[in-house]
This record gives structure tokens, sequence and C-alpha cells, in this order.
């Protein structure tokens, strides 16, 4: 017998998809803040294939390292071109293996895009930038833009940040939350505040910090996976990898939700993102095949009914333009609701 889920996912005609997680580090957000002390970038650049864009100093002593150089925020567009390119997304896609971006100084996004709206403006402050908060606004969409197009891909992606403590002793996250913060943690998977540990009496240096993936009495953390171990003690690369792996198994365990198969999961991703395939041209062709067949079935009222929805008549899709496109993919949509019927 099948359940009331599976028949729905049947009489969906496609268009739902059935959840499936992924325990492999593979397209994941995650975000660690701690102090300078804690491990933070040491620790993460021994990740898989790490390519760091240090918005700070302070990478000088790691190895094998892939890096790219950052002073503003047209470096930042160069390398999100770089990443998006069809070389680099086709090593991506190609390999089962993370390539990890690991974003150093994230608090620091805020600053670059600031000075980039006030060039833009030609102003030295950001408030003179626009009447009624035009560049504050110019700024969050930058940002976020960023954040999200960079999301898109498949990368792992890594924001390292530093903590403030209120004057009430609880520990956050540094920096404009409404403009950065809030977006990076509202895309992160985890979000890991590192707790630094006391001096090692023996070698006088910091000794290895805790991890720790859930919000405790006095510090900001949280994990999407409910079943992920609380803490790592200590923190390591390799010890977070296999923390994720377990909570994503536990997590699936619990849902009864299947786990990806390495080699389909990218199949998998873009089915379980959705997204629309098709391009400009070939979607127009398709919606004026669908349009002809709806005419021949003397069924042309209801194409008009479905252009009235978006266009002042129906003569104005004819000039329809690629800045449309989301128009035109809802009247695709629709077209083919009715075909379907």
């Amino acid at each position: 017998n099948m359940s009331v889920l599976d028949l729905l996912f049947e009489a969906s005609k496609g268009k739902a998809v059935k959840t499936v997680l992924d325990p492999s580090l593979k397209g994941k957000c995650f975000t660690f803040y701690g102090r300078s002390d804690t491990g933070k970038t040491s620790q993460l650049s021994k990740l898989p294939n790490p390519v760091l864009i240090p918005l700070e100093r302070g990478d000088s002593a790691l190895s094998n390292v892939l890096k790219l150089p950052t002073r503003s925020w047209s470096d930042i567009e160069s390398h999100l071109n770089l990443l998006k390119s069809k070389q680099w997304t086709k090593i991506l896609n190609d390999t089962d293996e993370p390539i990890c971006v690991i974003i150093d100084g994230a608090e620091k996004l805020t600053r670059m895009a600031e000075r980039r709206v006030c060039s833009d403006a030609g102003v030295k402050e950001i408030a003179q930038a626009g009447s009624r908060g035009a560049g504050y606004k110019k700024l969050e969409n930058l940002v976020n833009d960023f954040i999200k197009d960079l999301l898109a891909l498949d990368y792992t992606v890594i924001f390292i940040a530093h903590p403030f403590m209120d004057e009430d002793g609880y520990v956050d996250i540094k920096g404009d939350r409404k403009r950065g913060i809030d977006a990076i943690i509202e895309n992160s998977d985890v979000v890991c505040y590192l707790e630094p540990r006391p001096l090692d009496v023996e070698t006088g240096r910091p000794g290895l910090s805790k991890a720790h993936f859930f919000a405790g009495e006095d510090f900001f953390a949280r994990s999407r996976y409910i079943d992920m171990i609380p803490s790592l003690d200590v923190f390591t690369a390799e010890g977070f990898t296999q923390a994720v792996y377990d909570g994503v198994v536990a997590e699936a365990k619990r849902q009864g939700a299947d786990l990806v198969d390495p080699r389909k999961r990218l199949a998998v991703k873009q089915e379980q993102q959705g997204g629309f395939e098709l391009s400009f041209n070939d979607c127009k062709e398709q919606v004026l095949d669908m349009m002809d067949e709806l005419d021949d079935s003397e069924r042309g009222d209801e194409v008009d009914d479905i252009l009235l929805r978006h266009f002042a008549s129906p003569d104005e899709f004819n000039n329809i333009k690629e800045s449309q496109f989301e128009t035109l993919q809802s009247i695709y949509h629709a077209l083919k609701d009715k075909l379907e019927d």
C-alpha cells in the first residue's frame, strides 16, 4: 500500500521531489567564529582543496592553499566570476571531493561593499549616497547577492568571523547584522563557536579550541542537524568533517530519508533546488508552440487569459524581452498546466 505522501508525490506530475540528504561537505555552508588564537584559519585550511579569500591579514603561515588576494569589492566580484567560470565549475562538478572556499574576515564584506557604494556615488560617507537610505540598501544588496550567487554553486563555503561580547558577557558574531552577518547566518548549515583554551604550560602556546555547534548560556551557535554532536573537543578539520557526516546520517535515519549516492549528488542537488533549465529563446519557442496547440484546440481564450495576467493586452507578448524572463517562465508553467489538464 502506498502512503498518502507517496500518492501525493505520484500526483504532483513531476513538480514535487522527495527529500534526500547528503552527508558530504559538498555544497554546504558553514560559519566559524572565535578569537584569533582559536585555530580557525589554520585548521579550516586543512579541509580538502582549500581556496582562501582573505579579507584580512593573517594567512602568511598557511601552506598548500590557493589564495585569491582581496583588497576591494572589485576583487570579490572578480573572484566570483572565477568561481563561476566554466573551467572551475567543470572541475568542481567532475570530482567527488569538496572544494572549500574560505572567506576569512567575513565582517569585512560589509566594509568593502560600503567603500564600493561610496565610490560609485562619488561621496565619502554612505549616508550621502542617495536619499532615504538608498546607499545602505545598495550595500545590503551587494553583500546579499554575492552570498546568494556563491551558494548557488556547489562549493563548500566557509565564513570565518570574529566574536564580540556584550555587557552581559554573551558572545556573538562581530559585524553588521542587518547588512551581511544575518544573511551569512541564515544560509549556514552550521554556525560554530570556537571556545579558546588557556595556554599550554609546556609550549607557551594556546591549546586547541573546543567547537560548539549549539548555543550555550553565554554564546551563540546553531546547526541544522539536530542529531549532530553538541561539541567537538578538540576542534580539528577532520573531526568537524566526521561530525557533519554523522549528524546528517542520524538526521536521515530519524526522518526516514535516503542518503545521496556521491556519484549522483549533482543531479540530485539540481532536482532538489528546482530552477529553470531552458534558455530564454528555447522557452519562448516552446511557449509559442503551446499557444498554437491550444489555439488549434479552440482554446485561444485560455491563452489570452494567461497573457492578460501579465500584460495590458495579449499582443504585448510579442515584444517580451530577456529582462522579463521570469514573466516568460510564469507563462510557460501556466500553459503547461492547461495542456496537462
